[in-house]
């Protein structure tokens, strides 16, 4: 797969130009590629894989705080337990923030 990353480079660093027509001439660039189609399939690809992790650490994240939140002898340690929590979520939308976001204002979250 072979993309002119030169060109592409000169497109982004085009300050002059807002940013919408910067990544019109990206796309361009990329379509003209012979391999543009690989390219794109890539990009997909990339992306289904993304989306497929944050399925499953959101998952997991639900899952262990449900556990903690319904079992007993936790609740007995409930401080504790409490803070392990919110510093578990708060990292998971921090790691995740450009494709999730938390429907409440929390201080130490974007």
């Amino acid at each position: 797969m072979q993309l002119d990353l030169d060109k592409i480079k000169e497109a982004i660093e085009r300050t002059d130009l807002p940013r919408g027509i910067r990544e019109e001439l990206v796309l361009s660039i990329i379509a003209s590629s012979k391999d543009a189609l690989p390219v794109i399939l890539k990009i997909l690809d990339f992306e289904r894989k993304e989306q497929e992790l944050l399925l499953l650490e959101t998952n997991a994240l639900l899952s262990s705080s449900l556990g903690v939140l319904m079992s007993p002898n936790l609740l007995k340690k409930k401080h504790a337990m409490d803070s392990w929590l919110v510093d578990k979520i708060k990292k998971h939308y921090i790691l995740w923030q450009t494709r999730i976001k938390c429907g409440i204002k929390v201080e130490g979250l974007p």
